[in-house]
């Protein structure tokens, strides 16, 4: 329960974000994690993520960006096991720990050119489920992790049409992920894919400005 009211909180601090004399712009977005921790020796995995936004202008270089998304992230890692009761036999296993959060970054944006832009901005994510899995086993991680994370997050975009553009972000975790050891284990998180503006109508300010 504690969980879903820090998402509907979440939720709400994207309307907070947004200047009030702003034109907003609504949309969705999803695409591809490539997702890992720092400090650890493991491999990295593949997953995706998803949600909304909403976009607005203080002016023509200068945007900002709420986002609720979906991002289901982790990491993969080694261990020995023994294949007999004698223990004559070893065989390495991979296992995958899969994390899945509700995030909410706000970005800061910075339009280099009418289609290309920079991006850097803080984000606030809630672990709402983890499990560690290898062949048919599943294990429930969740209290193992940290409730919340706060992290950084930098990237770039471009705009491929009035609706449409590309992006890829990197996510840097600040606060340690793991509870119960002594290392300071911090997402990271790879992120490309694509962005879908709802249609607006145009503001005479946007009307100028493309004349």
């Amino acid at each position: 329960m504690k969980n879903y009211l820090l998402i509907l909180l979440l939720a709400g601090s994207i309307a907070i974000t947004i200047p009030s004399e702003a034109q907003l712009v609504a949309g969705f977005k999803g695409g591809i994690n490539y997702a890992g921790l720092s400090n650890h020796n493991g491999g990295k995995r593949i997953s995706g993520h998803g949600g909304i936004f909403i976009h607005s202008a203080f002016n023509a270089k200068w945007h900002i960006q709420s986002e609720l998304l979906y991002s289901n992230e982790g990491y993969k890692y080694s261990i020995i096991e023994t294949i007999d009761a004698g223990f004559q036999g070893f065989q390495e296993t991979e296992r995958t720990v899969s994390i899945s959060n509700v995030s909410v970054p706000v970005m800061f944006q910075y339009f280099v050119s009418p289609k290309y832009f920079i991006e850097a901005g803080p984000q606030l994510s809630i672990t709402i489920s983890a499990t560690d899995k290898a062949a048919s086993e599943k294990l429930n991680v969740k209290r193992s992790l940290a409730n919340t994370q706060f992290g950084l997050n930098a990237g770039m975009g471009l705009m491929i049409s009035k609706q449409a553009e590309v992006y890829v972000r990197y996510c840097f975790g600040l606060t340690d992920l793991t509870l119960f050891d002594d290392n300071i284990d911090q997402s990271r998180v790879l992120q490309t894919g694509i962005l879908f503006r709802l249609n607006k109508k145009e503001s005479k300010r946007d009307q100028a400005s493309n004349r």
